[in-house]
């Protein structure tokens, strides 16, 4: 009976006179862990780290002590483990196989850059032109760019106009040489005492062939550059005519002359209405019609009327308003200086080389 009327001994009855009940009720009304707890742990695990980051090896040992003490900060440890780094590649289409040569000369000429307009690199090729108004340093430049390329630009003759203006005569060569074979294209201008005809070609890289002619025109930097450099001459010849035609006679007066001493007067338009105005003679003078006469001891020379040989009967049908230029000349012996032979070069406006 003592048994049964101990309350203890029933363990489905509720023991509320025990102190577990107080413990849970304190428990309840026990007040919550603030922030700051939190950032106080926060700070004991960062400085911890700080230091492990300058001992790399010993990081993982601390990282244990610090799980061991807190067993909660495990899933922090494991979050913030570096995860690996994704690489992105873009794809592209592989492009249709070509031979190493084929690569290496596109590789080429895509890089070139030529330091004369009157050569260009394009397309594999290499483009090139040769203008009456080339200077010799536009020649030399253009033999740099061949170079590049293994080509040779050989100039074996070159003449210019009596100014040294504009290139009248040209004989140039191309080659290459390579495994014992040569690839030439030859080009020989010469037309005297004329500009040059525009010349040029152009030349496969990647074949190492050459083509002449008008070629060229494919580059369209070549091809504005001839028309200009062409319409530059034209107009410095338009402007210089009478220079040029001049130089032209005495140097004709030179050959015939073979070096020996020669005296020279011009007359021009002032010359000539000096002349008529006052009737004086100067190996020239004037009828009272304006018609050119010539003194009687010129009228045995040599005349030449606008480049063309010719007689004292057609020089003294001339008149003032005919003329624009007459060049006397008179040569003599080595030996006594004696007038051996004369000349006289007339130029008049009906002349094709005179403005």
């Amino acid at each position: 009976m003592k048994t049964f009327t101990s309350p203890e001994h029933f363990t489905f009855t509720n023991h509320f006179n025990q102190s577990l009940l107080k413990s849970r009720i304190a428990m309840m009304n026990k007040r919550k862990s603030s922030w700051k707890a939190f950032g106080k742990y926060g700070l004991f695990i960062a400085s911890i780290w700080m230091s492990a980051a300058f001992t790399k090896p010993y990081r993982e040992e601390v990282q244990k002590i610090i799980v061991q003490k807190v067993p909660e900060l495990e899933t922090v440890f494991t979050s913030t483990q570096t995860s690996p780094i994704v690489h992105f590649y873009d794809f592209k289409l592989a492009p249709a196989p070509v031979s190493t040569a084929e690569i290496a000369s596109t590789a080429l000429s895509d890089t070139l850059f030529s330091k004369t307009p009157y050569v260009v690199f394009q397309n594999n090729r290499l483009y090139w032109v040769l203008t009456p108004k080339c200077t010799l340093q536009d020649l030399a430049n253009i033999q740099d760019e061949f170079r590049k390329i293994g080509w040779n630009f050989s100039v074996d003759q070159i003449k210019f106009d009596p100014l040294s203006h504009f290139i009248t005569a040209i004989d140039l060569t191309t080659t290459w040489a390579h495994n014992d074979k040569k690839s030439q294209c030859q080009s020989r201008i010469d037309d005297t005492n004329k500009p040059i005809a525009i010349t040029g070609g152009s030349i496969e890289i990647a074949k190492n062939f050459c083509s002449a002619g008008r070629s060229y025109a494919a580059a369209a930097s070549l091809a504005e550059l001839t028309k200009k450099d062409e319409q530059e001459v034209n107009h410095w010849i338009h402007s210089h005519r009478y220079e040029l035609l001049k130089r032209e006679y005495q140097a004709r007066i030179k050959a015939i002359t073979q070096g020996k001493k020669v005296s020279f007067s011009e007359f021009k338009e002032s010359g000539f209405n000096y002349l008529c105005q006052t009737g004086a003679r100067n190996q020239i003078y004037f009828s009272p019609e304006k018609q050119l006469r010539i003194e009687s001891f010129y009228r045995e020379a040599l005349f030449i009327i606008d480049n063309q040989t010719s007689t004292l009967e057609d020089a003294e049908k001339l008149t003032i308003n005919n003329l624009y230029a007459v060049h006397c000349y008179a040569w003599y012996d080595d030996e006594n200086s004696q007038i051996i032979k004369r000349a006289f070069a007339i130029f008049t406006n009906q002349s094709p080389i005179l403005p």
